[in-house]
Parts: C-alpha cells; structure tokens; sequence
C-alpha cells in the first residue's frame, strides 16, 4: 500500500522551494547573488569540514592530473567546503535510508529518465519511496552511494557539480557507449573470467574498450558482479572483475547552487 505521507512531503518540499525553475542536465551562465558568510559561520563550516574529512583516509585528489590513455581520479568537492558538507551530509542519509533527508535535497524538477518529464512525484515513484517496504528495499540507496563516493567535478563557474567523476571528464575522442575505464589502482585483468586465470596486466586507471560482460559472476568480499571482457588500447583483450569497470552513461548525479547558497539534486539518471 502506498504511503500517502510520503506523497503529502513531495507536496511540501515542492512548496517550500525545493524546485529550481528550468532545472536539467544544463544550467543558465547567470552568475548567483553574493553570499555573505560570516566569520564565525566560516569557521563552524571549517570544523564540520575537518570532522568528515577525518573520518576516511581515501580521498581522491582534489587536482585532476593529465595521464595519456587513463582517466586519474579527481573530487573537487574538496575544493568547496558548503558542497563537500552537503553531500556527505546526503551521503550519511543515503547509508541511513533517509527519504525525507534525500528528497528535501532533491530539486522538485529533477530528471530522473529520459523517457518522462521529470519531478519529485515521478523520481519517488520510480525508486519505490512511496511506502515503508519501498523505503526500505529501493535500490536508489547502493546506486546512490556508489555514486557520490566515486569523485566529481565542478563545472559552470562552480555553480554545478556532477558525479561520478568519469561522467564530466571522460574523453570526447572515446565513443562513451563503447569505452569505459578501469576504478582503482593494481586492477588485474585476467585472461579468462575467473580469479584462477593468469593475469594479463594490472591496470590503473586505464581507459579500455568495453567487449561485453560475460556469463561468469564471482563474489569477492561479499559482492557478486560479472566478469566484464576489457579491450586495451594497445590491442590485448582481456577479463576485468565487474566492480572495477566505470562507464561514463552509467548512473551519474547533478547538484546545482541555489541562489540562498544550498545545493540540490537535479538529476540523477543513467543511459543516453
């Protein structure tokens, strides 16, 4: 049974300015109002900054760094500190099951497919947010999560930020339907699908042609994905663990900056 609450507070987020007029994957080039912090207010922000900061040691850098033929990572994030406190502040609720938390952060325009016009109503049906079970069981918190803990980058004179950070820097010279690339450092790709095969080449951050995910699934540290088969770009082919392969039309996030100062989700989608 759906949960007329849940309904009720997409009608209240929409009503209390929780939409961004013309809100898509494209934003305006008008610069926002002057946002005057004080102080004392600077310095809170610093201590909550430093609070979240302590609590990982795997930051990617906040620089990006030109590599021929890879994709290094990068999260500018870091870079803002009113950003970087919204979305790991979304991320604590993310990781906590937080609807009301995710949809008062969402912008009542949000684009959330590319197949329907887009909105707060549509996005909470779409990932079951409409009744305690849907809250519960939704795939929006893993695919979220996944998601904002994979960098990003500003764009837009800083007013936009999109996730992961393979989406807004992947090259254009690479068809994003047909090439992916390779998160994390030392990935072995093997050269059959399975941990048992001789490894190929260990890889870093490449970016590699994307042959096919094959039939073969392995769970490793609790975690079931397929086995993806990898083209390199020097030619030699090989099995990469699915976890390790990212696509630039897989799941990506949007945050624009409000003209207050706050930030809100204004997409969040997948495919082309």
């Amino acid at each position: 049974m759906k949960n007329p609450l849940l309904l009720l507070l997409c009608f209240l987020l929409l009503s209390c300015g929780g939409q961004q007029e013309g809100a898509n994957e494209q934003t305006d080039d008008a610069a926002p109002e002057s946002i005057q912090i004080s102080q004392s207010d600077s310095d809170s922000l610093r201590t909550v900054f430093n609070n979240f900061y302590k609590k990982r040691k795997d930051w990617f850098p906040s620089k990006f760094v030109f590599e021929a033929g890879k994709l290094n990572p990068v999260d500018e994030a870091l870079k803002d500190t009113a950003f970087f406190i919204f979305r790991e502040e979304l991320l604590e609720a993310v990781r906590q099951k937080d609807a009301f938390h995710l949809l008062e952060k969402t912008d009542g325009n949000i684009k959330y497919s590319f197949g329907d016009d887009g909105g707060l109503p549509g996005f909470v049906q779409m990932w079951e947010l409409d009744s305690p079970e849907g809250i519960e069981r939704s795939p929006v918190w893993e695919t979220l999560e996944d998601v904002l803990t994979k960098g990003g980058s500003f764009s837009d004179n800083g007013k936009t930020f999109t996730a992961p950070y393979f989406y807004g820097l992947f090259p254009e010279e690479y068809d994003a339907f047909t090439y992916g690339l390779i998160i994390g450092t030392g990935v072995r790709m093997r050269s059959e699908p399975n941990l048992r095969a001789p490894v190929v080449k260990s890889l870093s951050y490449d970016i590699v042609e994307i042959v096919g995910k094959t039939a073969s699934f392995e769970t490793i540290g609790g975690e079931e994905h397929p086995w993806v088969q990898v083209k390199l770009l020097d030619g030699r082919e090989g099995y990469v663990w699915g976890k390790f392969i990212g696509s630039p039309i897989g799941f990506r996030a949007g945050f624009s900056r409000q003209e207050n100062g706050s930030w809100l989700m204004h997409f969040f989608v997948a495919g082309d």
